[in-house]
């Protein structure tokens, strides 16, 4: 091989680096997937995850529920806590999206076995109106195992809430009659499809 040829291989292998470090830079991250970090790093057993955010009743983060999909953590809906009827969930804001592009945002659920809860909702937003989601009867979802859901949308700026929101049992004539919990675990969040 020539110097010269060298010294062209050498720089295609710089750019092919320098472009693969670029795109890797611009793709969105969904933080603390799978729920391991606590928001208090001095508590492990901080019941709110690092990274995201919290609304509602009784979903919390777990460090001693099992089985776990990975790690040791995961979030918990404790569903038999609930005294009311307003939903909760968990949301995070990913920065960096593309405009224009599609992306998805998927999560494992384990329904227990006797869990009456009503819904899982998966949900896109921009912050002002909703881009896209996914209704789950939990009557519907197998028990016992790890199931994936997921929703799919446009992004119409260049962030994007990803949230999980868990409705209770509506009908009921006493708190006992909401039964069983929902774990959550290893969330993703990755570009499915660019528009042009």
């Amino acid at each position: 091989m020539s110097r010269s040829h060298k010294i062209d291989f050498h720089l295609t292998g710089l750019l092919v680096i320098a472009l693969g470090a670029l795109t890797a830079a611009a793709e969105p991250v969904l933080e603390n997937a799978s729920f391991e970090d606590p928001m208090d790093p001095a508590n492990q057993n901080c019941d709110i995850a690092k990274s995201w955010t919290r609304w509602g009743h009784w979903m919390n983060r777990e460090t001693g529920w099992m089985p776990t999909k990975s790690g040791t953590c995961l979030i918990g809906y404790h569903h038999w806590e609930i005294n009311g009827t307003e939903n909760s969930g968990v949301s995070q804001l990913i920065s960096g999206v593309a405009k224009e592009a599609s992306y998805t945002f998927s999560i494992f659920a384990f329904i227990d076995k006797d869990t009456n809860a009503e819904s899982i909702q998966l949900r896109l937003s921009d912050g002002k109106k909703n881009i896209a989601e996914e209704d789950y009867d939990v009557k519907s979802l197998v028990r016992g195992e790890w199931t994936i859901l997921s929703v799919t949308g446009k992004a119409t700026s260049d962030k994007m809430w990803v949230n999980v929101i868990v409705e209770p049992l509506k009908k009921v004539m006493q708190q006992w009659d909401r039964k069983g919990a929902i774990k959550f675990d290893d969330a993703d969040f990755h570009a499915t499809e660019v528009y042009n």
